[in-house]
């Protein structure tokens, strides 16, 4: 039995090669959306009928893609405990209905970060940003989402699926202590460009092994998880909460600045403005963080229509 949070992107799921394939902007785009939009659909469909028939508290899969609305229960075969998050702007964004209640959360067709080298469609939330930095440690979608979910609500990160770059990245944080790594990342495929991929046999078998296991946690495992994160919380605090956004364009950065305090380090960079009393719990002051940053780059696009 296990309350389960899922952020659902759509960059990271194996066979996606292309920015048409997840991003289509022209009527020539949307067969091969619609192709990537059924894997991701079939798959899902499959991880979750490991939950039909089990005694599940509650599954939440928040629509974390593009314009947040891929999905529709009625063209899934899903269990009846599964519940959607649709649409934006939201509270939270890719991390919208995630709260401290969850046992487990999982990250599904998630990608690396901007600039990572030969990573598939690698990006930060849009393509417009260039790094986001958290006490001087670069963080993408990733990095964040499992910060928000871990520190900020005490939920453990126990499966993630994309590229295998965006696995050594998650390796990274784990030794940089941003992460506690309890769980698996399983690899969709491995990158060989911006936009060219190489295929990893049996990739979704190994993904639906990994989903069975999880389905069958009991109780016990779920709350071990949740007290090893609480104590790898405590036992490393954080006392800095410098947050940086640097953008591509001037123009956006110049549109990110008109935060109050904020503070204009150079041409295309931002720090965002961060105060905490001394009493404020640790838990809030990352909730804060990563909704500051959504802010942030949502301000930003603001630039574009100026």
């Amino acid at each position: 039995m296990i309350s389960l949070y899922i952020s659902l992107d759509f960059e990271g799921f194996s066979g996606i090669s292309h920015a048409r394939h997840a991003f289509p902007t022209q009527a020539h785009d949307f067969q091969g959306y619609q192709v990537a939009l059924k894997q991701v659909k079939k798959t899902l469909s499959r991880l979750l009928q490991t939950f039909q028939n089990k005694e599940t508290n509650r599954i939440v899969i928040n629509d974390a893609h593009a314009s947040m609305t891929n999905l529709f229960l009625a063209d899934l075969d899903l269990p009846a405990c599964v519940e959607l998050i649709s649409g934006k702007p939201k509270r939270y964004g890719m991390m919208a209905g995630l709260d401290a209640s969850f046992d487990a959360c999982i990250l599904l067709g998630y990608h690396a970060k901007a600039g990572t080298l030969n990573a598939p469609l690698a990006h930060t939330f849009t393509e417009d940003v260039a790094d986001i930095r958290f006490n001087g440690i670069s963080l993408g979608e990733a990095g964040l989402s499992i910060l928000l979910a871990e520190l900020g609500f005490g939920v453990p990160v126990v499966l993630t699926y994309g590229d295998d770059l965006l696995g050594q990245e998650l390796f990274a944080l784990q030794e940089r202590c941003l992460y506690l790594g309890q769980g698996t990342h399983v690899v969709s495929k491995l990158g060989r460009g911006w936009q060219c991929i190489q295929g990893v046999p049996q990739a979704e078998e190994t993904l639906a092994t990994v989903f069975k296991a999880l389905c069958e946690r009991s109780p016990a495992q779920n709350k071990q998880a949740k007290d090893a994160l609480t104590h790898f919380s405590q036992a490393r605090p954080l006392n800095d909460f410098d947050v940086t956004v640097q953008f591509h364009s001037p123009l956006m950065a110049d549109a990110c600045a008109l935060l109050p305090h904020s503070e204009r380090l150079n041409g295309t960079t931002v720090q965002l403005p961060l105060c905490f009393s001394e009493n404020t719990p640790l838990a809030v002051k990352i909730q804060d963080v990563y909704q500051s940053i959504q802010c942030a780059y949502s301000l930003a696009l603001y630039g574009h229509h100026c």
